[in-house]
């Protein structure tokens, strides 16, 4: 099955291949056909991930950017940005309700596919974050980095909210917040 005349930098697990010329190609493993291409217009993809029921790809790379595409329809639906450098990890949550992104800017950012915003930054790598991956249920996000860690992160919204406005209610909101963008957290007085 070759047919980019470029390197390829990403691979989902579902066949398709992701080069530096930027085009992402699909390809039917069974009979190991090209089906499609989707012009990403940017050079260097570095990363892609299918969402777990298949309808969904993102794409993310060198540009900063997260593209959301339909597969079926070979567009894409959703361009997310808040990453200050290049994207190379990036995984759907098993619920497929949420993604996580990851890169040389040493973050990690959560995402909500329903209103495609950031819904947590993730901080705390010394290094560039190298991969993403859920666990089974999804409540937990494992990272990984050059700077040789892994950290496990907890992703129930509900619970991390409730421990936020506890803390919030010991004035220690102004620290909390810093490094979160201004819609991603709620407001103290409704704790």
């Amino acid at each position: 099955m070759a047919s980019h005349t470029a390197r390829i930098a990403a691979l989902a697990v579902t066949g398709n291949g992701v080069g530096d010329n930027g085009d992402v190609e699909l390809w039917d493993v069974a009979s190991q056909r090209l089906t499609g291409t989707l012009p990403t217009g940017t050079q260097g993809v570095l990363t892609a991930a299918f969402s777990p029921d298949g309808t969904h790809l993102l794409t993310a790379g060198i540009d900063h950017v997260v593209r959301l595409w339909d597969v079926a329809s070979r567009r894409p639906f959703a361009t997310l940005t808040g990453h200050s450098d290049a994207v190379l990890a990036a995984a759907f949550s098993p619920d497929g309700h949420a993604l996580a992104t990851a890169g040389l800017d040493r973050t990690v950012r959560l995402w909500d596919m329903t209103t495609h915003r950031t819904t947590a930054v993730l901080t705390g790598h010394a290094g560039t974050v190298t991969k993403v991956d859920f666990s089974p249920a999804g409540r937990t996000l494992a990272t990984a980095s050059d700077d040789g860690s892994v950290r496990l992160w907890d992703t129930d919204t509900d619970a991390t909210a409730a421990h936020l406005c506890a803390l919030s209610r010991r004035n220690h909101w102004t620290q909390l917040i810093r490094n979160l963008p201004p819609d991603a957290y709620p407001d103290p007085a409704t704790c």
